[in-house]
């Protein structure tokens, strides 16, 4: 028996090398671009000129991020006389054949040097995740993503032109809290007089307890990414954009606000974008901005009216919305109510044991206009089962909260879903949220022992934009090696 297949199936299971991730990082146009937004010394103060181009200094966080330490990253660089620095040298020489400022010196980057530097990059930090942000839509389009003229449709969205987003908590590298002491024994070398002092642990300053989904509670700080993927590869994915949430009670940065501002600052730039994938965290006057002002189908759990602490069994939210009235040709009319079940319509029905329960309705589409304002409006239509045994009927709602809803009180966007819980579109679509929580293991796989590598949430937001081109400058490299060698050549 041939054992070819076998042996294929073993090599796709392979992780990636080292030098492979070297490759894509030098590959990629994105680090040269990000290096040139990096605001450097003024060199009207004079002073010694630099040994070493910036976007090395950014390389060298990214290569952190793969080792899981600045310090191993240093060894990896000097390791084995030099040999992953002289293959970084000739790999941009050949890159850069007529751009001598952007190649290397033959003495390895030291962490000490890099260390050096490092401010300078902090202190573009904004324009660093701006200009990641526009590399990866760009890089987005380049590998067939969010195509604009693709397929789907707001009823049945193309995987490809989805977002999926999810928050992340890092946790901090001590377990410590600012004002957090500890005692140290001094002895006094003349006297031999031993006393006792109490010095501060470093800590992070923005650092907190947060919950997350499974109720576990992290000491850390918490992000928000943004990703987009498609199927060739198991590393054929792309993190759109990475923030900060400080969740500051007043300031309006909580998660669901980040994502808000992310989301429309990445639509922006891919248009073809039909929807987004999230967890709980977004509530109705989230949903209407995604809807309304972005015109994006949101495909997310509808929260439960309550859960039970023994069995966990969720009761999900109702309440009645409208009738659907049927008439027939001798002019008799019936009335059906409807109402809203775990943010689907919903009929009442007896089940087996003969109780009143809500059963429901079947989805046929959902609908998205344009208003001439620009803004988008969507409707959501069900199939509603006619009391007499005729033709069903087919009933049109709203999902955007209006002004009526607001009068009465009624929170529509969140009570009548574009994409309802109980249709069969919904695990198509949902089932690409384990990418998100894939995502959040990858973070902390190049994490040491878990834990952030630098502190600080501006530090700590410095690493995760580093890990952002790594995953980036993986996807775009193999995405490449696929395509045919004159292809490649023409890039």
């Amino acid at each position: 028996m041939s054992t070819r297949p076998l042996r294929k199936k073993r090599q796709e299971q392979h992780g990636v090398s080292r030098i492979e991730y070297v490759n894509a990082l030098i590959d990629n146009p994105a680090l040269y671009e990000l290096a040139d937004l990096i605001d450097g010394p003024d060199p009207s103060r004079g002073g010694r000129p630099r040994s070493y181009p910036d976007w090395v200094i950014l390389f060298f966080d990214c290569l952190a991020d793969v080792v899981g330490s600045a310090r191993g990253a240093a060894t990896e660089l000097a390791g084995e006389d030099g040999h992953l620095w002289n293959h970084i040298r000739r790999l941009v020489e050949q890159k850069f054949p007529d751009r001598p400022e952007r190649h290397l010196p033959p003495e390895p980057l030291t962490r000490e040097a890099y260390n050096r530097r490092r401010k300078y990059v902090l202190r573009s930090l904004e324009a660093l995740r701006v200009g990641a942000r526009e590399a990866a839509a760009a890089q987005a389009l380049e590998q067939g993503f969010a195509d604009p003229d693709g397929p789907g449709s707001p009823s049945h969205p193309n995987l490809d032109r989805m977002l999926h987003q999810d928050g992340k908590v890092i946790s901090a590298p001590t377990r410590y809290s600012v004002g957090d002491t500890r005692e140290v024994r001094i002895t006094d070398p003349t006297t031999g007089e031993v006393t006792t002092e109490h010095r501060p642990r470093r800590a992070c300053v923005d650092a907190k307890l947060h919950t997350t989904g499974d109720k576990r509670q992290i000491h850390g700080s918490k992000f928000h990414h943004i990703d987009i993927r498609g199927a060739e590869d198991a590393h054929d994915r792309i993190i759109v954009n990475v923030a900060h949430v400080a969740g500051v009670k007043g300031e309006r940065n909580s998660e669901a606000d980040v994502m808000v501002r992310e989301t429309t600052a990445v639509v922006e730039l891919l248009p073809g974008i039909q929807g987004t994938l999230t967890d709980g965290v977004t509530r109705g006057a989230h949903l209407d901005v995604f809807q309304r002002d972005l015109g994006l189908v949101v495909v997310s759990p509808t929260p439960a009216e309550r859960v039970d602490k023994k069995t966990g069994t969720r009761t999900l939210k109702s309440q009645p919305l409208t009738d659907h009235t049927f008439t027939y040709p001798d002019g008799s009319t019936e009335t059906v109510e409807i109402h809203t079940h775990g943010g689907a319509l919903a009929i009442k029905a007896l089940d087996d044991h003969g109780k009143v329960t809500l059963q429901d309705l079947k989805w046929l589409r959902t609908i998205r206009r344009t208003n001439s304002d620009g803004t988008y409006r969507f409707y959501v239509e069900y199939e509603v089962p006619d009391p007499r045994g005729g033709p069903p009927g087919v009933h049109r709602e709203a999902t955007i909260t209006g002004e009526a809803d607001r009068a009465t009180g009624f929170n529509r966007s969140e009570n009548v879903r574009q994409i309802p819980w109980s249709s069969d579109e919904r695990p198509r679509l949902y089932g690409r949220r384990a990418d998100s929580e894939a995502i959040n293991r990858i973070i902390e796989d190049h994490l040491p022992l878990k834990r952030a590598r630098s502190f600080g949430a501006q530090a700590q937001l410095h690493n995760l934009i580093s890990h952002q081109l790594v995953v980036n400058s993986l996807g775009r490299y193999r995405c490449r090696k696929r395509l045919p060698r004159a292809e490649r050549l023409a890039a």
